[in-house]
């Protein structure tokens, strides 16, 4: 079972998926560029970077939970986790290349472990079904749409409304990645823009934008979050002065 509810188990999943992917006959590079669907070698690498990320990220929510024994398992295959995205000893084009083995096995194991550890005890929330994901994806991109030709609003406000949208989309589109705090961080930094912009506020776009940054924010939480979530959204939107 696939786990992209903590940084562990989206480790873990791409991790898997390269060692399902790998050959000795096409190289580190080609591999994770298959395995990210990364069209160039250069959207690969943009693309490792971004998977780097999760290392640190999991290492702080396994701190965070108090579990030495989970702490010790993290310092000890820290390194062979890592060693796939920054392959230190083997050069990104070589052939052959290690293949499968790129991906030590029982670090492998240990990494999914941590994962469901972290799924019991510090999930960010949940992965909405994909017809739910098409439709905040639709939401979100009809406000996109509609934000350029909203003249009566300055420049700058729709720059910083499309910005916030699209990293929006960005993280929904990106879930092996980002999550659900990904997409939850991406919509609060909406809000809070849109906070700090007290004049326009009221405008019916800003409304829309909050609206469906709100209902991805609902869609990707679980567990007793999402009543207060729903509350939290509440709340901003009733803090709106009424619209012209």
């Amino acid at each position: 079972m696939t786990i992209l509810t903590n940084p562990a188990g989206r480790l873990h999943a791409l991790l898997t998926a390269y060692r399902e992917t790998a050959s000795s006959n096409i190289t580190i590079l080609q591999t994770w560029a298959k395995v990210l669907a990364a069209d160039t070698d250069v959207l690969a690498v943009r693309e490792l970077a971004l998977a780097a990320a999760l290392l640190p990220q999991l290492e702080i929510a396994v701190t965070n939970t108090g579990d030495m024994y989970q702490r010790a398992i993290v310092d000890l295959h820290m390194y062979a986790w890592a060693s796939p995205i920054f392959f230190p000893e083997h050069h990104a084009r070589q052939n052959p290349s290690p293949g499968p083995d790129l991906v030590d096995a029982g670090a492998l194991v240990s990494l999914g472990g941590v994962s469901s550890f972290l799924n019991a005890t510090a999930s960010e929330g949940r992965i909405p079904a994909e017809d739910q994901l098409s439709k905040l994806k639709q939401q979100i991109s009809e406000v996109i749409d509609d934000v350029p030709n909203t003249s009566d609003l300055p420049a700058e406000i729709r720059q910083f409304l499309l910005d916030r949208l699209y990293d929006i989309a960005w993280a929904i589109d990106h879930l092996r990645l980002t999550g659900p705090e990904g997409v939850k961080a991406a919509t609060e930094r909406l809000a809070g823009a849109v906070a700090v912009s007290a004049p326009t506020r009221s405008h019916p776009i800003i409304k829309r934008a909050l609206e469906a940054a709100g209902a991805a924010w609902i869609a990707f939480s679980s567990g007793p979050i999402v009543q207060k979530g729903i509350e939290s959204w509440t709340e901003v939107f009733k803090a709106l002065p009424p619209g012209p």
